[in-house]
């Protein structure tokens, strides 16, 4: 009897963890006024490539469900969004801890801007 209170309140207590490291399915929601073709989430300030790319679109004002769980120590994610004419959007310092929706919007996001570097020959 002992051990199986114990054992039920570690299955709880990992239940509660889980829960709180942002694991699971979000919702992509593009409220941004234009078709997006892809994104990439990235903790804030990560220089070191560890974002997660997801080429699906996103049609206005539809929604997506992905799996993606978030690092448990960090709360503030950047979104980049690619429209269908290639322009990206960048939306900083998104707060995924303790929330299921990415809503994608142009009014909060910086539009990146393109440089041209010609081939030298």
């Amino acid at each position: 009897m002992k051990q199986t209170l114990i054992s039920g309140v570690i299955v709880l207590f990992l239940m509660a963890f889980i829960g709180f490291t942002g694991a699971g399915n979000y919702s992509v929601i593009n409220k941004s006024g234009v078709n997006i073709t892809s994104f990439k989430i990235t903790p804030t300030g990560d220089n070191t490539g560890t974002s997660v790319s997801f080429s699906r679109s996103v049609a206005k004002d539809q929604s997506i469900s992905i799996d993606f769980t978030a690092n448990g120590e960090v709360c503030e994610y950047d979104v980049r969004f690619t429209d269908e004419q290639g322009r990206e959007y960048l939306m900083s310092g998104v707060n995924l801890c303790g929330s299921s929706e990415i809503i994608l919007v142009t009014s909060k996001a910086d539009e990146v801007p393109q440089i041209y570097a010609p081939h030298s020959k």
